[in-house]
C-alpha cells in the first residue's frame, strides 16, 4: 500500500528531530506498538495529547501512567541537548529561572491544553494566579475519570479541579481570546462549556450534546462563534453559540469513520477533520462545504475498507499559527507536514514510531510528536523564506469577513476566489 500521492518517500524532506524526552517510567511500558486508540487506552503509558504554550514558552504532553511533563522552552537554546538531558530541579541557563514540572496527576491524562489571560481582559485580576505579571498561562489537563484539572505552570501546583463529565475527557480547548473559556469533549457523547468567574471558581454553563456515542474532539473558533465537535459514527459537528445559548447545529458529512480530531484555521475560515478513513477533509466554516482533502493511503480504501481496520487511520490535525500548514500523524507511523496552497503531498515528513498526536511551536517551525510509548520528539521543519504577503492579508481579512461576505467585496473574481481558499482545491 502507497502511502504518498505522486512522489516517493525519498523524494521528499525528512524532518529533523531537535530533540528527544522519554519518560522515566517508559522501562516499565511495553513497546510501542500500532495498537489502535480505542484499545490502547489499558496500556497506560500512551502519550494521549501535547501542546506548545501561546507564547513559545512551555512544551507540555501527558508522559503516560498518570504523569505530566511541563518544559520550560528557550528558544535560543533549543538546538542543543539541554532540554533531553535536564533534572526537573535545575534553573540555569532557561529564561526567567522557569522550571521543569514532572506532575503526577494522580489519574492518566488524556488531554493537554493551555490557556492565557491578563489582568486587563476583563478589567479584574484572576484571583487565583500566582504571578504578579499582566497575564498568567494556565495548563489544563483532562482525565479516564472525567476530572478536569488545571495547574500552574510557574509552580506546578494544582490550581482547581472540576467534575461534570462522567467518562474520559478525550479533549480540551481554550478559547483564543484571553477569556479562558474552556470547552471539553468527552467519551460520553458530550461537549461542555466552561468559564470562570471574578473569584477565580469554573463553572459550567453549556453542554452541547452531539448523539453520538463518544465525543473525541473539540475547538473553539477564533472569534468563538462556533465550536466544532467530532466523534464516533462518522460525526463531525459545528455549534454556532451566543452567550450561553446554542443557536443552531450543523452536520459535516463526508467522512466514512469515526471522526478523532478537529482544527480550525487561526482566521477561523477553515474547519480540519481527522478520520479513521485515511483523510483529513478541510471544510468551509461559513458555507459548510468541504473544500479538498489530504489522503494518506493512496489509492483510497473503497467504502467497505475506509469504515473500518485500514492500517492508516488519522490521529491528529493541527494547524500552524501563520496558517499556512497542517501537521497529520497517522497509524502508519508518519508525521506529515502539508504547506498551502500545494496539499497534493506533504512538504516535510518523519518516520516516528507509535506516533499518536502532535502540536505546531507557535513560529511552525517545530512539531512536538507524542507516542505510545509515553515519550515525545521534537521535529524541526523550517520554511523557505518568509509567510507570503498574500495569505498575511487573506488571513486578516478572513478573521473579520465570512464567505458570504466576500461577495460584497469589490475585488477581481480571481482575489475573490483566493479569499475564499479556491487555490487549495485537489
Amino acid at each position: 500500500m502507497s502511502s504518498f500521492q505522486s512522489v516517493t518517500e525519498e523524494q521528499l524532506a525528512h524532518a529533523k528531530e531537535v530533540c528527544s524526552f522519554a519518560h522515566t517510567t517508559r522501562t516499565n511500558c511495553t513497546e510501542a506498538t500500532r495498537t489502535r486508540r480505542r484499545n490502547s487506552v489499558k496500556d497506560g503509558c500512551e502519550s494521549w495529547s501535547c501542546a506548545w504554550a501561546p507564547d513559545h514558552s512551555y512544551l507540555a504532553w501527558s508522559a503516560g501512567h498518570s504523569c505530566l511533563d511541563l518544559i520550560p522552552w528557550d528558544v535560543k537554546r533549543q538546538k542543543d541537548s539541554l532540554f533531553s538531558r535536564q533534572d526537573p530541579k535545575e534553573t540555569e541557563g532557561l529564561v526567567g529561572g522557569r522550571k521543569r514540572h514532572q506532575i503526577n496527576c494522580g489519574e492518566i491524562v488524556h488531554s493537554v491544553t493551555f490557556g492565557k489571560t491578563s489582568q486587563n481582559c476583563y478589567k479584574q485580576r484572576w484571583r487565583r494566579q500566582e504571578s504578579q505579571e499582566n497575564s498568567v498561562m494556565v495548563l489544563a489537563t483532562g482525565h479516564v475519570s472525567g476530572r478536569i484539572k488545571l495547574w500552574s505552570c510557574d509552580s506546578g501546583r494544582l490550581l482547581l479541579e472540576i467534575l461534570d463529565h462522567k467518562e474520559i475527557v478525550h479533549d480540551l480547548h481554550f478559547a483564543q481570546d484571553d477569556s479562558l473559556c474552556l470547552a471539553s469533549a468527552s467519551r460520553d457523547g458530550t461537549v461542555k462549556l466552561w468559564e470562570f468567574d471574578e473569584n477565580g471558581d469554573c463553572n459550567m454553563y453549556l453542554t452541547l450534546r452531539t448523539n453520538t456515542r463518544h465525543a473525541f474532539s473539540c475547538r473553539w473558533s477564533p472569534d468563538r462563534r462556533y465550536v466544532a465537535a467530532v466523534g464516533s459514527n462518522r460525526t463531525a459537528l459545528l455549534f454556532r453559540v451566543e452567550g450561553r445559548e446554542e443557536l443552531v447545529r450543523y452536520r459535516l458529512e463526508d467522512h466514512h469513520h469515526d471522526v478523532v480530531h478537529c482544527d480550525f484555521s487561526p482566521d477561523g475560515a477553515l474547519l480540519a477533520t481527522a478520520s479513521y478513513d485515511t483523510r483529513v477533509v478541510i471544510w468551509d466554516v461559513h458555507k459548510r462545504v468541504k473544500i479538498t482533502e489530504l489522503g494518506h493511503l493512496f489509492p483510497s480504501p473503497r467504502l467497505i475498507y475506509a469504515g473500518g481496520a485500514n492500517d492508516h487511520y488519522v490521529y491528529c490535525v493541527k494547524f500552524s499559527m501563520q496558517g499556512t500548514r497542517l501537521a497529520t500523524v497517522a497509524e502508519d507511523g508518519y508525521l506529515r507536514v502539508w504547506e498551502m496552497p500545494s496539499l497534493s503531498d506533504p512538504v516535510y515528513i518523519a518516520e516516528v514510531e507509535g506516533a499518536h498526536c502532535c502540536s505546531f511551536s507557535s513560529d511552525g517551525q517545530l512539531v512536538a510528536v507524542g507516542c505510545l510509548n509515553g515519550s515525545m520528539s521534537v521535529l524541526s521543519v523550517p520554511r523557505d523564506g518568509p509567510e507570503p504577503l498574500l495569505h498575511i492579508c487573506r488571513r486578516v481579512i478572513r478573521r473579520y469577513i465570512s464567505s458570504e461576505g466576500l461577495k460584497s467585496l469589490p475585488v477581481p473574481h480571481s482575489l475573490q476566489q483566493f479569499l475564499e481558499y479556491q487555490d487549495i482545491v485537489g
